[in-house]
């Protein structure tokens, strides 16, 4: 490898970095919701990395230390969706009106429930399992079912 492609290599990593702290802080302060993590691999040193993108980037390559391009692991990736979450995850699409509140408690009372200045109440989920439970309790169509 040559003295440009050590430096476009060294170039490629600082820039994947930055988009990871980038998609992290925004995920953090919940500017962006439900951004997925992706797992992949490198198979010719082994290093395995997590990184945080939009779904649109999902197939953008990573590319490791190593200079080689890193594939993504997929059964990681199954492996963390099956289980808990690796943070609660507050549903805007399952929001329903602050005044049922109570109702609701008495229904869930297994569910966190986060209320906002405009009186919307939206359920937190700790795992996928919680999550699928919740949805068939209140007769919500899980679209991961028809797959």
């Amino acid at each position: 490898m040559n003295d440009l492609e050590q430096g476009m290599l060294k170039l490629r990593l600082h820039i994947d970095e930055l988009l990871n702290c980038i998609w992290n802080v925004l995920r953090h302060e919940r500017r962006i919701d439900n951004v997925p993590t992706y797992c992949f691999e490198c198979q010719t040193c082994e290093e395995s990395k997590e990184v945080i993108r939009p779904m649109a980037d999902s197939n953008v390559p990573v590319i490791c230390e190593c200079g080689k391009r890193m594939v993504r692991n997929f059964s990681a990736e199954l492996n963390s969706i099956r289980g808990d979450y690796n943070e609660p995850i507050v549903s805007d699409s399952m929001a329903f009106d602050a005044i049922d509140l109570v109702e609701h408690r008495k229904r869930f009372p297994n569910i966190e429930v986060v209320v906002d200045h405009a009186r919307s109440a939206r359920p937190v989920f700790r795992s996928l399992s919680q999550k699928r439970g919740y949805l068939k309790a209140r007769r919500f169509v899980d679209c991961r079912s028809f797959i």
